[in-house]
This record gives structure tokens, sequence and C-alpha cells, in this order.
């Protein structure tokens, strides 16, 4: 089966789950960076984390809501839009079946 995606929800990418990873992931980025700042003490490694993973995320979302939009007009002008092919998934009993024609053939 195959499914093309034709609109993205912009109040959906803004009110998911989904900027919560993407502060995740940066969060994690600046943490791992820490030992790149030796000049400050703790608190000031501390805020100045915070400071960027927040200006981070809002970069990213910004980027990532423009794209969406971008690519939301560009499915209203016509064009395609992004196709993924999905299996079905095979129970035991149809592989039985699948397999018993198998061996009759």
């Amino acid at each position: 089966m195959k499914i093309e995606i034709k609109n993205i929800s912009l109040k959906s990418i803004i009110l998911s789950a989904f900027p919560l990873l993407v502060f995740a992931l940066c969060l994690v980025n600046y943490v791992l960076q820490i030992s790149s700042m030796p000049d400050l003490n703790f608190m000031q490694q501390i805020l100045q984390i915070i400071l960027w993973t927040l200006v981070d995320t809002m970069v990213y979302l910004v980027l990532i809501v423009i794209s969406a939009f971008i690519y939301n007009l560009f499915c209203s002008f016509g064009m395609r839009g992004l196709t993924f092919t999905v299996e079905e998934p095979v129970t035991k009993e149809e592989k039985e079946e699948e397999e018993k024609e198998e061996e009759n053939k």
C-alpha cells in the first residue's frame, strides 16, 4: 500500500512532543561540550548550557516549521508529496497457507 503525505499540520509540529525531543537533543549536545568552557565557573556553565539550548531549540523549530510550510505550499501547487510504501503484516495463518501453496506447486 502506498501512502502519500500531502499536508503537514504546523500545529502538530509545535504542540506535540517534538519540541521536547529537540530540546533534549540540544541539551545533551551542550552537556557533552561542557569541557570546552573551562573559563566559566559552575553556575555560569549551567546558565550557558540552558541559554544555548533554548536558542538552538527555537532556531531548529522555526526552521522546521518554515520547511513544513514550504512543503505544504509546493504540494498545494500540484507537486507530488512524499510517498511511502507500507506492507501489511502477514499473520501466521496466511504464512502457513502460502507455504502449503508453494509445497503443492
